[in-house]
C-alpha cells in the first residue's frame, strides 16, 4: 500500500470552508445593515410627520389670524 500525502488538499479544503463562512458572515452582515438603515429610514418618516403637521397647524392659525384681522 502506498501512503499519499493528503495535506494540501485538507489544507485547500479547509481554506475553501473558511472562505464559505466569511462570504456567509458578509451576507449576513449585509442584510442586517440593509434592515437597519430600512428602520432608520422609517423612523425618520415617523419623526418628520408630527413636525409637518405642526408646521401646518401654525400656518393655518397664521392664516385665520389675518383673516380676522381683514
Amino acid at each position: 500500500m502506498q501512503w499519499v500525502d493528503t495535506r494540501p488538499v485538507e489544507a485547500r479544503l479547509a481554506r475553501e470552508k473558511q472562505e464559505r463562512r466569511v462570504r456567509q458572515q458578509q451576507i449576513r452582515l449585509k442584510g442586517k445593515e440593509d434592515e437597519l438603515k430600512r428602520r432608520r429610514a422609517q423612523l425618520g418618516e415617523r419623526e418628520a410627520a408630527p413636525k409637518i403637521q405642526k408646521e401646518q397647524f401654525q400656518a393655518r392659525e397664521a392664516q385665520l389670524k389675518r383673516e380676522e384681522e381683514e
